[in-house]
């Protein structure tokens, strides 16, 4: 086989090459484009999305914790009521008991039994309405302790709705502008 001969290019031959080229960088291009946006686009909402999610879940704690407050105002505005109340039925049983004491010693005199028994009497209602005034009192104290309490929970749950109705616009308006971006840059095919 001497007399064979084969002919190689020295030189390649770049005959279609930059068809080829562009074809393939352009759909390489488009595809990793695709899939970067997808991923951009993912990425973007379940982030924003996380943050309502978090918002949402904080409201929800603070509105069981707002409605526990206004319960226990109730409550408590019941309790001071009935306190008050009994303050007053105590207050009525003192004047009673010194009229008593007073009709017992002018008809019977001051050192009888019934005046000594309308005495002991006046100090047990005195004793009980003094009882009844600091139930009232503590009652008094719990009532703005609980209205305390509820004013800060309301205001810290105005506070997280707030943050939700912020968390739940990031979460649809990046996306919505990036949209809005990638529609007024695409690329015109030939």
């Amino acid at each position: 086989m001497a007399g064979t001969v084969v002919w190689l290019d020295v030189l390649p031959s770049l005959t279609g090459f930059g068809a080829m080229l562009a074809k393939e960088t352009g759909s390489a291009s488009r595809a990793a484009g695709v899939s970067a946006g997808k991923q951009f686009s993912a990425g973007m909402s379940s982030g924003a999305a996380g943050a309502a999610d978090a918002a949402k879940a904080l409201v929800d704690q603070l509105t069981t914790a707002a409605n526990k407050a206004a319960r226990v105002v109730k409550q408590e505005q019941v309790a001071i009521t009935n306190a008050r109340n009994a303050e007053k039925a105590a207050a009525d049983g003192v004047a009673a008991a010194e009229a008593r004491l007073a009709e017992q010693r002018a008809k019977y005199g001051a050192e009888s039994s019934q005046a000594l028994r309308s005495e002991q009497q006046l100090t047990l209602a005195r004793n009980k309405s003094a009882a009844a005034a600091g139930q009232a009192s503590l009652n008094d104290g719990r009532l703005r302790a609980a209205l305390d309490e509820q004013k800060v929970t309301t205001d810290q749950l105005t506070l997280a709705q707030d943050k939700l109705v912020a968390a739940q616009g990031r979460a649809t308006g990046p996306m919505e502008r990036f949209r809005q971006g990638v529609g007024a840059c695409k690329i015109n095919r030939k």
